[in-house]
């Protein structure tokens, strides 16, 4: 075909590659008419490699992105055709005689080449290969669904009639933008066809670093909803979220399909990137245009979504979140300003558009294998390695930023030793056993805390597990767990895998979809228990979260005529209990959260201008805060009690003697004990003793938690003497689902 064909280069930085790319057009079968290199303020060694193959150089006047330089050289074309080729693509020999023939026929509007990566030995080079592929396969396609601009030949005056190349689309700095497929869109609904010719054959030349290729693959995600104002309100934010969780989603399967764990973990480090970028963005549109921050674009929003996303990760590999972490930190850090609004609403609950993103994030992560969830601590590793591309002088950097993030990793690592040398031990234990054991999931906190939860196991069965070797394996773990550092094991509660579609919506459902973290086994089958929002929870739960928050300071309770002073254990355990007490106000209001930060939040703000709500949530608050700074309090236990009793007889009045407001506490509790039947003596009598312990608030009280066990204890017995026989129940109430973990709360008409 005899035709004239105008052919640019856009170059931005880009006379490492300039030279050969200009080389490959020289060589080329079919010669362009012209040849052009559009740079932006090109310098001496862009002119002097344009001059030795014969190019003539435009200024660009100024850096208007890579849509600009194509129209630039738009407006420069002298021939019937246009051709482009990046300056860090090499064409072969036939490529633009190949794709001109396509033009003999009218309907043809743009043709394009077979483009490969000729770098793919490193994860950033392999990812790009993969997911951001231009390499349509070797049969030939007419209009393929994108056909960006790294080598095409379109029709000179169609571009022209179209209107150029739209530049309101963001282009980032390694010159990519939405312009193209926006111009390929135009140029189909005008009736002209693409073409992908797969023997034109082309190679890109560039090795990226883990930075660059994830820059590139947010901004091409990103253009085409800032160019619609979606980043400026609400609705827009939530789509872009959860398209960025769709597309990555279906990177993952790929990565999984090819065991691939390097890009597995590059395409989970792009996933955390790209939302919490998403949100910077948006937060940064409002600024701009003066609008006020809606909720999900806060910075404390941010670093709230960054803190519940590791979380996720960390429910699947404790050893994922430190090495994750620095990377995030290298790819995206905060400004100050930024940094301390973060900080500042830390503890503030995640809006309800962030956290239908965090629940699609936890569908995508769960369809990955347990195998390549192992692997990936490996797999950050190696891209540790290859973090920046692979070109010349990068081996000293490469070594210094290792250095630095090695460095940071083993602080950050510090901090979870003792955690995963348990894990470790209970893994162990587990992996022996793994013809009857499917998972061993962990809840709660590993360290004294105050006020936070503390571990809770769940073992998923095979099948169903006899109490003796219940026992037996509890008294297993608690053997491994000492060997790695004499940590205790709480109680282990079971459940076989069928019936964990079928567990009743309760708080420890939502603390195990939320923070629960398979140490052992398969962490696909969390995803199998189903979804729970707290509305779904019932508020009977809350009075057993409170007798649970009793029985918690009973066992702490000194010996008649003691006054000793508690230890720092035990007024960590002071603390959880007036937590508890909180989470049970809340469970009995329906405004339970899942994440303790969240929930402490409720605790300062659920009251509803309630003056009886107001002032047990203040006593609650200020309880915890006393525990967690000041070394006055002369009775931690006592301040506890009554904090503790006070919620629980606020929660009674309300759940269970609503037509005898203001009864006692032991009446409350022998009015449950009558509404729930005998699954509940062993919790009330909790309340009741907690009322009767020395120097009882209540006397009475220890006649009702006498009476409200079974069998009942001698008549006239001392309070140790009923705690005695308590202690020894509750041991059998523990292996049957108390106190409440993940088993529904008893309700009017549950019976044993």
């Amino acid at each position: 075909m005899n035709v004239d064909v105008t052919l640019y280069v856009p170059c931005h930085n880009g006379s490492p590659w300039l030279g050969d790319c200009l080389s490959a057009i020289r060589d080329q079968t079919l010669q362009p008419a012209e040849l052009l290199v559009v740079g932006d303020a090109p310098g001496d060694d862009i002119n002097q490699i344009a001059k030795r193959h014969d190019a003539r150089v435009i200024d660009q006047e100024g850096n208007g992105g890579l849509s600009g330089a194509r129209n630039v050289a738009l407006a420069q074309a002298n021939g019937e055709l246009l051709a482009t080729v990046e300056h860090e693509v090499v064409v072969s020999p036939e490529w633009l005689a190949r794709l001109v023939s396509h033009f003999a026929s009218p309907r043809v509007g743009a043709a394009m080449g077979r483009l490969r990566e000729r770098y793919t030995a490193r994860a950033a080079d392999r990812w790009r290969a993969y997911h951001m592929t231009q390499d349509w396969g070797p049969g030939g396609l007419v209009n393929p669904p994108p056909l960006p601009e790294t080598n095409v030949v379109l029709r000179t005056q169609l571009v022209r009639k179209l209107g150029g190349y739209n530049e309101g689309y963001p282009s980032n700095g390694t010159d990519y933008s939405f312009a193209d497929c926006d111009l390929y869109n135009r140029l189909r609904m005008a009736g002209y066809d693409g073409v992908y010719e797969p023997s034109a054959a082309a190679e890109h030349m560039r090795s990226d670093s883990v930075a660059s290729i994830l820059t590139t693959y947010a901004t091409w995600l990103q253009a085409p909803f800032e160019f619609y104002g979606d980043y400026s309100h609400e609705a827009g934010l939530g789509r872009k979220l959860l398209e960025t969780v769709r597309q990555l989603r279906a990177a993952l399967a790929q990565d999984q399909g090819n065991d691939d764990a390097p890009l597995a973990y590059l395409t989970v480090v792009a996933l955390l990137r790209t939302l919490l970028v998403d949100l910077r963005i948006s937060r940064r549109r409002s600024e701009a245009a003066g609008h006020p921050a809606t909720a999900a674009q806060t910075a404390g929003a941010e670093a709230r979504l960054r803190r519940q996303l590791l979380d996720i990760v960390a429910a699947r590999n404790t050893r994922l979140p430190p090495t994750i972490g620095v990377h995030l930190d290298a790819l995206l850090a905060p400004t100050r300003a930024e940094q301390s609004q973060g900080v500042a609403s830390y503890d503030e609950p995640l809006p309800d558009l962030l956290l239908e993103v965090l629940e699609a994030v936890t569908v995508a992560l769960d369809e990955l294998s347990y195998e390549l969830w192992r692997d990936l601590p490996t797999a950050g590793e190696i891209v540790s390695s290859e973090w920046l591309p692979a070109s010349k002088g990068a081996q000293a950097d490469v070594g210094a930023f290792q250095r630095a993030e090695q460095s940071s990793v083993r602080v950050a690592a510090t901090e979870v030793e003792t955690r995963d040398r348990f894990a470790e031990a209970i893994e162990s234990w587990a992996r022996r056993r793994s013809d009857q054991v499917a998972a061993v999931v962990l809840t709660g906190s590993l360290d004294f805390t105050p006020g936070e939860p503390g571990p809770q196991l769940l073992v998923i069965t095979h099948d169903e597990l006899s109490p003796g070797d219940a026992r037996r394996w509890q008294k297993a773990a608690a053997k491994a767990a000492a060997r790695a550092g004499g940590r205790s094991v709480p109680p282990l509660r079971h459940i076989p895998v069928y019936a964990l579609g079928w567990v009743a919506p309760s708080a420890g459902v939502l603390d195990l979809r939320v923070a629960g973290r398979v140490i052992a086994g398969d962490p696909a089958l969390l995803s199998l228990i189903p979804p729970v929002t707290p509305s779904q929870l019932p508020p009977a739960e809350g009075l057993w979260r409170l007798a649970a928050a009793a029985g918690l300071l009973v066992q702490l309770w000194p010996a008649s005529g003691r006054s000793d002073r508690p230890t720092q254990a035990e007024i960590a355990g002071c603390a959880r209990s007036v937590s508890m007490a909180g989470e049970g106000l809340l469970l009995a209001r329906g405004a339970y959260r899942a994440h303790p930060a969240s929930r402490r939040f409720g605790l300062a703000t659920d009251h509803e201008g309630r003056p009886d709500v107001l002032a047990a949530l203040t006593a609650v608050d200020v309880a915890l805060a006393a525990f967690e700074t000041s070394s006055s309090v002369s009775d931690y236990r006592e301040l506890a009690r009554r904090v503790v009793l006070d919620v629980a007889q606020l929660c009674g009045d309300w759940l269970v003697s609503w037509e005898r407001p203001g009864a006692s506490l032991a009446t409350l509790c022998r009015t449950w004990f009558a509404w729930a039947g005998d699954r509940v003596g062993v919790p009330a009598a909790a309340l009741a003793l907690l009322a009767a312990a020395p120097p009882p608030q209540e006397p009475p009280a220890l006649t009702s938690a006498r009476q409200l066990l079974s069998p009942a204890p001698k008549k006239r017995t001392s309070w140790s003497d009923v705690r005695k026989a308590w202690m020894t129940q509750l041991a059998s109430a523990e292996a049957d689902g108390w106190p409440l973990l993940w088993s529904a709360a008893p309700t009017p008409g549950d019976r044993p």
